[in-house]
């Protein structure tokens, strides 16, 4: 991840009621993690993040560190993000966003 991008995906804040969140991203949009912090005094125990630098018609398979995973496009979790939920508070998640293929590739066998 050293050659990919950081991107911050909230404002800078150092305030204790504020969500946290920023991303890693490689150059050719195979592989991204991002780290989502809900600090001590945040109300929300939710918060939706955009995420960048994914192809946008590409499908990702969203891994929660804590367990879990889902699939969704890479249009959807740019545009409409990605939903974290954190109960307690101050606590944090990471997530590894992994592009799929979602159908085998053939290989042609030469004779």
């Amino acid at each position: 991840m050293l050659e990919g991008d950081y991107i911050p995906l909230s404002a800078k804040s150092i305030g204790p009621q504020a969500w946290m969140a920023w991303q890693f991203v490689l150059p050719d949009a195979s592989k991204s993690f991002v780290q989502v912090f809900r600090r001590s005094n945040c109300f929300h125990d939710s918060a939706q993040q955009c995420l960048y630098g994914l192809d946008a018609s590409k499908m990702y398979e969203v891994q929660d560190f804590g367990g879990g995973s889902f699939k969704a496009s890479g249009e959807q979790l740019m545009r409409e993000g990605l939903s974290v939920a954190i109960l307690r508070a101050p606590a944090a998640k990471t997530y590894q966003i992994t592009r799929i293929q979602l159908f085998p590739v053939r290989t042609q066998h030469v004779l």
